[in-house]
């Protein structure tokens, strides 16, 4: 799906992990347009791990993970969305503080 931008999936009850997947292309090359992920409000408890070899998407704007019930330390590799302006990771349990790469995102 190139042309999908924003992906609203917010109190379904979804749950387990969020696949990293989504957030990657193929190549460098690929033009994903991916800009908004709303998940909040499901219950999902990890962010899954991404795909080797495959880059992060710098379309990617606005991530929601809001109220869910991530339990894990915070994903190192969403320090690499150059592009994220927000980032709502409030009402979950985290098991870690942000990691320092937290302020290379220089646009939240």
């Amino acid at each position: 799906m190139p042309n999908l931008q924003v992906l609203a999936l917010a109190r379904n009850h979804l749950s387990g992990a969020v696949l990293a997947l989504i957030f990657y292309n193929a190549s460098a090359n690929d033009g994903s347009s991916l800009r908004i992920v709303q998940l909040e409000q499901n219950q999902f408890t990890k962010l899954g791990s991404p795909p080797q070899g495959q880059h992060l998407s710098a379309a990617l704007e606005v991530l929601n993970l809001k109220e869910n019930g991530l339990v894990r330390s915070f994903t190192a590799w969403l320090t690499n969305a150059s592009g994220l302006i927000v980032l709502d990771i409030s009402g979950n349990a985290l098991a870690s503080s942000l990691p320092p790469e937290i302020g290379w995102l220089s646009s939240l």
